[in-house]
């Protein structure tokens, strides 16, 4: 198969196939965490690249060009995936849709950062706050603290080495920046163009697995939320697929939908 040839500033491109596959990844995840999630799927797969953005010194952050030029080299829609804060871009993308996309409408979200309150983002992205954090944290005494402060609200010394290995901390505020508030909050009064298939740890420290259950009881056609037993906000590749399977699969069986016996009738499912 050849490869389609396909570059833009944001995206990074991890792997080639015939199913295009978007990622919105968390802030500080490496790139080995997708080619581990994608391993043996037949997808091209473009991962967001944060650190290119907050480059943009014209702050307006909109994928429209990269959409359609999928649109356009691939005859299938684009399937979506997101993990913690990568659901701020792209549900703000697909609710202030300004362009045609043809993208699969269910969505995999992985502890999403889009729905639940989040009392410490919330306060980060105070403009004033977020500017006087970036200036403290270059201190290497202030960023020991602060290290210290996030291990002892519970995230492991190897996942916080491994998240600030990828961005500094000051670049992680930077990031915050660009999508500072809460993007969506589900009801049932309200029907969404897409049905969000959302998983997230039980042990989550960073949101409370009651909201995303809420949501679910409140919009059952649009928010579907599974919680994985003793996992929290950083969950293996490896506990992930199984739910990227279900979603690929249902690629399949529309491609196959529509295929014809001899007799001119339709395969039934």
């Amino acid at each position: 198969m050849a490869e389609r040839v396909f570059h833009h500033p944001y995206f990074k491109k991890i792997s080639e196939g015939q199913i295009p596959v978007v990622v919105f990844p968390g802030i500080g995840q490496s790139e080995k965490y997708y080619q581990i999630l994608f391993e043996g799927f037949d997808a091209s797969v473009f991962v967001l690249d944060y650190k290119k953005l907050i480059e943009n010194t014209t702050k307006k952050h909109e994928f429209s060009s990269f959409f359609a030029e999928l649109n356009k080299l691939y005859a299938v829609p684009v399937y979506l995936v997101c993990y913690s804060f990568g659901a701020r871009p792209l549900f703000k993308t697909l609710l202030n849709l300004s362009f045609k996309l043809d993208y699969h409408k269910e969505i995999l979200a992985v502890a999403p950062d889009a729905f639940c309150p989040n009392f410490w983002y919330n306060i980060l992205t105070t403009p004033l706050i977020n500017k006087i954090c970036r200036s403290l944290v270059k201190s290497k005494l202030i960023k020991s603290l602060t290290q210290k402060i996030l291990v002892f609200f519970g995230f492991s010394p190897k996942t916080l080495n491994q998240v600030l290995s990828v961005y500094s901390l000051e670049t992680i505020l930077k990031i915050w920046m660009l999508w500072p508030k809460r993007i969506i909050l589900l009801d049932s009064s309200i029907k969404w163009p897409f049905r969000v298939q959302c998983i997230a740890g039980s042990q989550d420290i960073l949101f409370k697995v009651s909201c995303f259950e809420k949501l679910s009881r409140n919009s059952a056609e649009s928010f579907i939320f599974t919680k994985l037993d003793n996992e929290g906000h950083f969950i293996s590749p490896l506990k992930v697929k199984p739910f990227l399977v279900k979603l690929l699969r249902k690629h399949e069986k529309q491609k196959d939908k529509n295929v014809k016996p001899q007799g001119g009738k339709e395969v039934p499912e």
